[in-house]
């Protein structure tokens, strides 16, 4: 039996050239661990690829995410077509599976390793069912990844891998909170290990939703990763990096820099998203990444649903006040069945109750909500934002202005140059 799998990209990006200008999507890899011998699969990459719908095959696979979803609605509905069988699983289904249901043949609900082997098993036996939804979390027993459903793409040389499942926190518009609702799955450290010292890769990028989560826990695995010599990156909250010896040995074992969701630096909108972070702690995070020269990449999100324009304003100038290896900022994503979508919707807030299958905001980038502060028309993008931060008088200017040591800010600079090239081609 022949199974395709499908990266379907965002309905609205240019599709790119060449694969190693694309990051190897981590789930498909997953999947194929998950697959018996006996089938037969091929993997589409609809960003630098077009899918051909007359080749074979028997199945077609999916994960897609809320921005994916208009596009890969539109590769589902082609497939049914043609009498090709579609099962949709991924983030965007687990919020909304009514509307994906819709699209497809069967959905999977849950973690991967809990539903997509029987739902494998039931179509060889003919019995597909229309929904496949996993009861309680996966444990990380015998977890494995298959990058040969990958061969030939010559992906960007990252080797992405996760240690843990999970956050602490219920931000009121993280998507994956309601998924995981503050219970966290870890994985053997020393069969983190072990992945990472037979990768061919020397940059990792971990997934995890805040390897914060346990200090305790990380720092066991960072002393074992520094002898390996791999550069590595991981997404971390706030709070967690107020240590200044956890960031030392961070630095230590060769963290190339740290993703932080700073959010905002308004105190009301902190606690409006259900975060707890202050200016205090803040501060003390970037007095220590500096201390030890551990580069921040910064995420915002912008004009939250009380933020005035003077406040969007002032978050934007304190993130151009410090040099990140790179700056990201998104207006308010409400995804669907999110505390903050519901909020927005039972106010009567929202401007388009399925944003994410309309071209009018796929294309536009056009305000989601009405906020009570802010004219929709007013309201500066994200994408206005991330390119005033990368404009070069703000780039030189960070970079006379730093307070990391000059090897750290001559390559945070080149960096910025070179993400000011990328948000340009992929932000247009």
């Amino acid at each position: 039996m022949n199974i395709t799998f499908i990266y379907p990209k965002m309905y609205w990006a240019k599709k790119t050239k060449y694969a190693w200008q694309n990051i190897m999507p981590l789930i498909y890899a997953r999947l194929k661990a998950l697959t018996p011998k006996d089938f037969t699969c091929s993997f589409v990459d609809t960003r630098f690829e077009e899918v051909n719908f007359s080749k074979p095959t028997d199945l077609v696979v999916m994960s897609i995410t809320t921005m994916g979803a208009k596009y890969a609605y539109e590769i589902a509905d082609e497939y049914r077509k043609r009498g090709v069988k579609v099962i949709l699983g991924g983030i965007h289904v687990n919020l909304i599976p009514e509307e994906a249901k819709l699209h497809a043949d069967s959905i999977l609900i849950g973690e991967a390793e809990l539903t997509f082997p029987q739902m494998l098993q039931d179509v060889k036996n003919g019995c597909l069912k229309p929904e496949y939804k996993a009861e309680g979390r996966y444990d990380f027993k015998d977890y494995k990844i298959d990058k040969s459903v990958y061969k030939g793409k010559h992906y960007f040389p990252l080797h992405f891998m996760e240690t843990s499942r999970g956050c602490v926190f219920k931000c009121n518009f993280c998507s994956l909170a309601p998924m995981y609702n503050q219970k966290i799955t870890y994985r053997d450290i020393d069969n983190v290990i072990e992945e990472i010292k037979n990768t061919k890769e020397k940059f990792i990028a971990f997934l995890d939703e805040n390897l914060g989560n346990n200090i305790k826990r990380t720092t066991e695995l960072v002393k074992k990763l520094k002898p390996l010599k791999k550069l590595w990156v991981g997404q971390f909250s706030l709070n967690s990096l107020t240590d200044p010896e956890f960031v030392r040995l961070l630095k230590e074992s060769n963290c190339f820099y740290v993703f932080i969701g700073f959010e905002t630096i308004n105190e009301d909108t902190l606690k409006a998203m259900n975060k707890t972070s202050n200016l205090g702690v803040l501060k003390k995070t970037l007095d220590n990444c500096l201390k030890y020269n551990l580069p921040i990449f910064c995420g915002y999100i912008n004009g939250y649903s009380e933020e005035s324009e003077d406040e969007v304003w002032k978050a934007f100038e304190y993130a151009n006040s410090f040099q990140f290896i790179n700056f990201m900022t998104n207006n308010l994503l409400p995804f669907p069945n999110t505390p903050i979508y519901k909020e927005l919707e039972s106010q009567g807030r929202l401007i388009s109750e399925k944003w994410w299958l309309e071209d009018e905001f796929l294309y536009n980038h056009n305000p989601l909500f009405y906020n009570k502060n802010i004219d929709p028309k007013n309201l500066p993008s994200g994408l206005e934002l991330t390119k005033e931060y990368f404009r070069y008088k703000n780039i030189f200017k960070r970079f006379i202005k730093s307070r990391y040591k000059f090897s750290t800010r001559l390559l945070i600079l080149l960096i910025n140059i070179f993400s000011k090239y990328t948000h340009r081609v992929i932000g247009n």
